[in-house]
């Protein structure tokens, strides 16, 4: 067995080396977090806030209780409420909304630990905000095309959810339903967990933003082109895209046919990218590994490709890639300015949450 202390040493190594490669690349490593800041302050802020903090205000305001409805789906499902309510959230609320929220579901004792870990790999979903509004309209100039996707990586978590094994529920899982208060400090407390999670989102973007310069820098991408005989330029938009979703706009370049670039966009949306699934782990609950949570998501993507190339002769969708060629470049005409407000005012409210704790 390995030692701690040699681990660490291997560990310390790679870190200098990956340090002294950014220092000895300063300028590819400055531009390409520059682009990737432009990504967030466009796009992820953007999609993702307005989502995350209803979210975050729902449970806050202690609308997320199982209801009645949660309660006879959970019996004919065989699955815990707490779990569906939690579900039904993830799909539209963003990547890693999923595993926190079943996080303190198993804090307040609602949902059993062990489920709460096997759950976290199916309450993955990047919302509607993201899959329709960023993937579909934007990039392939459909809506239909972003239901489509979001439909199909819908059910592809309920399948895998339904077919995974559970343990039995807490005694006092179904708690009494707690008094729904809006308030101010409910709204504050909603922004400002919501602006701690984006945070570490966009910080988790720029440290996969590094990742890939460095293996540009190193070459990597053409010593595996031509060992596996494919494209250099279309490996590199895949394997950027699976790592950090955000990156997806660079599929659209490869110059696949509609009909299999649409079945892998929906797969690597399904898939969410390594990025968010670190951020699940990070944010979820104790016992989460990425290794099993990032083959989950792998078999969820592969589902969802199968079930979009299924249901592409069912839908009304563009015939070619022509129609929504000239919507990809959104990283050069969108404005920053968005993002700019939303994290302008979400640092005030984290501010004030901070001052507030402490003179608590």
């Amino acid at each position: 067995m390995i030692s701690v202390t040699f681990r660490r040493n291997v560990l310390l190594c790679i870190l200098i080396a990956f340090l002294l490669l950014l220092v000895q690349n300063a300028a590819v490593t400055a531009a390409v977090l520059k682009d990737r800041l432009t990504d967030c302050l466009q796009n992820l802020i953007p999609s993702l806030f307005g989502c995350m903090v209803c979210t975050e205000l729902l449970r806050e305001c202690g609308c997320l209780c199982a209801g009645r409805l949660s309660r006879s789906m959970g019996r004919i499902l065989h699955l815990p409420p707490a779990a569906l309510t939690v579900f039904a959230v993830s799909q539209i609320a963003g990547y890693p909304v999923g595993a926190m929220l079943l996080a303190r579901e198993s804090a307040q004792g609602t949902i059993s630990r062990e489920n709460a870990v096997r759950f976290s790999g199916v309450c993955f979903g990047g919302g509607p905000a993201f899959l329709v509004g960023l993937a579909g309209v934007q990039l392939f100039g459909s809506a239909a095309a972003g239901w489509l996707m979001m439909t199909a990586a819908i059910c592809s978590n309920l399948l895998l959810m339904l077919l995974m094994p559970r343990s039995p529920e807490p005694a006092h899982s179904s708690a009494a339903v707690p008094v729904v208060r809006c308030n101010a400090e409910a709204v504050t407390r909603a922004v400002r967990n919501a602006m701690h999670s984006l945070a570490g989102i966009c910080g988790a973007v720029l440290l996969f933003g590094l990742l890939t310069a460095s293996a540009d820098c190193l070459h990597l991408f053409g010593t595996l082109s031509g060992i596996l005989h494919i494209p250099e330029h279309s490996l590199r938009a895949v394997v950027t895209a699976a790592a950090d979703i955000t990156q997806l706009p660079a599929v659209f370049h490869i110059g696949l046919p509609y009909r299999v670039l649409l079945p892998l966009t929906g797969g690597l949306l399904s898939f969410g990218g390594c990025c968010a699934q670190m951020q699940a782990c990070a944010l979820g609950i104790k016992g989460l590994r990425l290794l099993r949570l990032t083959a989950l998501r792998l078999l969820a993507g592969t589902i969802t490709a199968l079930l979009t190339s299924a249901a592409l002769p069912l839908t009304a969708l563009p015939e070619s890639t022509a129609v929504f060629a000239p919507t990809v470049q959104i990283s050069e005409s969108g404005s920053v300015f968005p993002g700019m407000m939303i994290l302008c005012v979400g640092l005030l409210a984290v501010g004030s949450g901070t001052m507030q704790h402490r003179q608590n």
